[in-house]
């Protein structure tokens, strides 16, 4: 379940504001408990304080009129249960009760009584409960009343004496009804105060969320692709400040969006213009390649008829020298059939082998101008039957060699060109076999490592190993390193190259002199990444 900020921050509030108003409920209902009880405790104090001052003389004299009158008036208090006055032998002078009170006047009553300080005491019978306070009634020894009622002082001990007590309950009923008005009235303001609360935070949310719910919406205005979104710029608080930093951003990113579209609109001038000049250029190369042939294999042709022209004027010379009667005239022809024997055959076989190099060559320009233009389809192959195929091709040269050839499974549904893919490994494996260095253990390893997106492949040798400062040279067109004298043009590792590229993959090279390399190259595992690089 998704929250929205609003939701969340309602929930926060009345929920503060909850448990807040809880706790000040709490605190007040048991304040005002406290300060009822306080004063119900004090005033059962008072009352009994002065019943039993007022009773010294009735308690003394045993007048029982006197002291039912004072124990009235105590009960002229609503909230007094009942009252007493007893002699010190718990015989009960005056007393009162009211309704229902009985049980408590039985349980006052049976409290022992104290000479120093009063007695206070809760008691409880079939749910309901008084104070009970015991006051003694005392007189001091040096005082005493004469039968008229007249107080005097004897000399002597100053020492108090108790001569009876003073016992007043009052009624909690009363206060409870008062706490529990108390805390209805308490309650219902706490429930008006969150209620309150709960308004304003309504109000406050959504003074906080409006603004952040229109900045949302511009927010996905802004995803869609609008950029001409604006926002006012609100009151000079947080939330206008993002407002305007929203703005701000808007307007970066439809500055930053006009540079990019610029920019692309440029590289795709400068992509068409390469594109053109590059199809120039192998239209060009192709041409020229096709052009060129024609007179080589001119040259080749006058060469080859040359050669029975000079059988012949060798033998015509020969024949001159031996018909001829002069040593001298003879000897001069015997020197020149020698250089023309000489001399004629090296420069026909320099031409011979220059032409064949020269058509090499330049079927080398030609197979790499037509990368990515032959009719091989792009469909899925299995790379261990091409590594089969290429491996049969140099089967002799292995061998002959003493070349141990390591092979790992490849994949068998890789999208590409398979005659293209055979050239790759096929210049790989070559350059391995021609550059295999003086080692005990002569080895050629050919892996994969396969990637949801791609494959990736490794012709890994033995062999003398490439420079740093070579490793991105040997991938140019006519380079070639010359620690080792082998056949070729230095266009294969460039052919291999533009294969790749043209499939939409790469070519890289990790090598130590001395220490061998791994070629590796990449290739898309779909169709739709073959295709990349197509033309």
């Amino acid at each position: 379940m998704k929250w929205s900020l609003k939701l969340k921050t309602l929930l926060l509030v009345t929920t503060l504001v909850v448990v807040v108003a809880t706790i000040l409920t709490v605190v007040n209902i048991n304040r005002q408990r406290d300060l009822l009880f306080r004063n119900l405790e004090r005033l059962t104090g008072v009352l009994a304080q002065n019943l039993a001052f007022n009773s010294e003389y009735g308690v003394l004299t045993g007048n029982r009129e006197a002291l039912q009158d004072l124990v009235d008036g105590v009960m002229r208090e609503s909230t007094v249960a009942c009252a007493a006055v007893m002699d010190r032998d718990h015989a009960i002078l005056a007393s009162a009760v009211r309704p229902g009170m009985e049980p408590f006047v039985q349980d006052a009553l049976k409290l022992e009584m104290t000479a120093a300080q009063p007695l206070r005491r809760y008691l409880r019978h079939s749910g309901a409960a008084v104070y009970v306070v015991q006051h003694p009634v005392t007189l001091a020894r040096r005082q005493r009343w004469s039968a008229e009622g007249a107080l005097f002082s004897v000399p002597g001990n100053s020492s108090e004496e108790t001569i009876g007590a003073a016992v007043v309950a009052l009624s909690t009923t009363p206060l409870i009804a008062s706490l529990e008005e108390v805390q209805q009235t308490t309650v219902t303001l706490t429930g008006l105060s969150v209620l309150i609360a709960w308004l304003l935070s309504i109000i406050l949310v959504n003074l906080l969320t409006k603004p952040l719910q229109r900045l949302k919406a511009a927010t996905h205005e802004v995803a869609a692709g609008n950029l001409e979104v604006r926002l006012e710029g609100g009151p000079h608080d947080e939330v206008g400040d993002l407002t305007r930093a929203f703005n701000q951003m808007v307007h970066e990113v439809r500055q930053a969006r006009n540079r990019i579209e610029e920019s692309n609109r440029q590289l795709e001038a400068t992509a068409k213009e390469l594109t053109s000049l590059n199809q120039e250029m192998e239209d060009l190369l192709r041409v020229a390649s096709h052009d060129l042939r024609a007179p080589l294999i001119n040259i080749q042709g006058f060469t080859k008829r040359l050669e029975p022209i000079m059988a012949d004027t060798l033998r015509l010379l020969e024949q001159a020298a031996g018909s001829s009667a002069d040593a001298g005239l003879r000897g001069g022809i015997e020197a020149l059939r020698g250089q023309v024997q000489t001399r004629f055959a090296e420069s026909i076989r320099f031409i011979s082998k220059g032409v064949e190099k020269m058509d090499s060559l330049l079927t080398s320009l030609l197979a790499v101008s037509r990368v990515s233009r032959k009719a091989d389809p792009v469909q899925p192959n299995d790379l261990n039957e091409v590594v089969e195929d290429v491996l049969a091709v140099f089967d002799h040269q292995l061998k002959d060699r003493s070349i141990e050839v390591i092979r790992h499974p490849l994949p068998s549904d890789v999208a590409c060109r398979r005659n293209e893919i055979n050239q790759v490994f096929s210049n790989l494996i070559s350059n391995a076999i021609n550059y295999m260095g003086p080692v005990d253990r002569r080895y050629i390893e050919i892996g994969s490592t396969e990637r949801p997106d791609e494959v990736e492949c490794y012709v890994r040798d033995t062999g003398i190993g490439i420079g740093d400062e070579d490793q991105d040279r040997i991938f140019n067109m006519f380079t070639r390193l010359q620690a080792v004298d082998v056949p070729g043009e230095g266009v294969g590792l460039a052919y291999v190259k533009k294969i790749l590229r043209s499939h939409g993959g790469k070519l890289w090279v990790h090598s130590k002199q001395g220490q061998g390399s791994t070629f590796f190259f990449t290739l898309p595992r779909h169709r739709t990444f073959a295709m990349a690089g197509k033309g």
